[in-house]
């Protein structure tokens, strides 16, 4: 799995598609992973929804800030405020919803004399609501630059690498923590498995000995109670067995005749 840091880059597709193109090239050769508005609309279901998926697995949003105002949800998100009162596009909801989520947005404005791909379907009551937007995010004390062209665009993403270098700190953060877990489990199923091996051994050990000890032959006294094994011819007279058991007897009764002259 990938550690970079991963930027969503937010913009009004049918104004700003090449500008947005320009940033996720040049993104992606200062190091950075990069996901466009395009790219997660093309999953199904709700878009809003889908948007919000891909702005949590993202680390940082970068929004292109026209002045179309582009597509808008027919019920917007009970979580997220409107600004101001005016109703939001999904351009200005992904900025919206990072912000709310506590994620990094970045913010370029492009001015009248940037170049564009097109904004002239839209009605003049939609250029004003862009408008507002814009003045929003300009007093909402984020940071935001302007610019003027493509080169200038360039420009000013590159300058962003000393901001979105916190970026790939906590990158390295969260890579050293999931190799920490890692090791933490690989050290874990390790102690299992020695803790396994010993009580395998000790049942073993066990077993033998309880085996040994059916093994072991019968030479009891017969006052104990214990029994020979059925199947057992008894010991013919003279054998060693035989004579160890007339000893013990002997032995017996010298000690009960010496307990009777005390």
């Amino acid at each position: 799995m990938s550690m970079r840091p991963v930027i969503f880059i937010s913009a009004v597709s049918t104004e700003l598609r090449s500008a947005r193109t320009l940033v996720a090239r040049t993104l992606g050769a200062l190091g950075y992973d990069v996901i466009d508005q395009d790219f997660a609309a093309t999953d199904a279901g709700d878009l809003l929804g889908v948007l919000r998926t891909w702005v949590d697995k993202s680390d940082a949003v970068l929004q292109l800030v026209g002045h179309c105002y582009g597509c808008a949800p027919h019920t917007p998100d009970p979580a997220i405020p409107a600004p101001n009162s005016c109703p939001y596009s999904f351009t200005q909801y992904e900025a919206l919803y990072a912000r709310e989520k506590g994620k990094h947005v970045y913010y370029l404005f492009t001015d009248e004399a940037h170049p564009t791909d097109g904004c002239a379907c839209e009605p003049k009551t939609l250029h004003e609501l862009q408008e507002k937007y814009r003045k929003t995010v300009a007093t909402c004390g984020d940071l935001y630059h302007s610019t003027s062209n493509a080169i200038q665009t360039e420009l000013l993403v590159r300058r962003l690498k000393d901001d979105l270098a916190v970026l790939r700190e906590e990158a390295r953060a969260r890579e050293a923590l999931m190799q920490q877990k890692a090791d933490e489990f690989l050290l874990q199923q390790r102690s299992f498995s020695h803790r396994l091996a010993l009580l395998l051994g000790l049942l073993f050990v066990l077993i033998i000995g309880f085996v040994l000890m059916l093994q072991a032959p019968g030479d009891q006294p017969a006052e104990l109670g214990i029994r020979k094994r059925p199947g057992r011819a008894p010991s013919e007279p003279g054998r060693p067995h035989h004579r160890r058991q007339r000893i013990k007897a002997h032995r017996r009764l010298r000690c009960r005749a010496a307990l009777h002259r005390l």
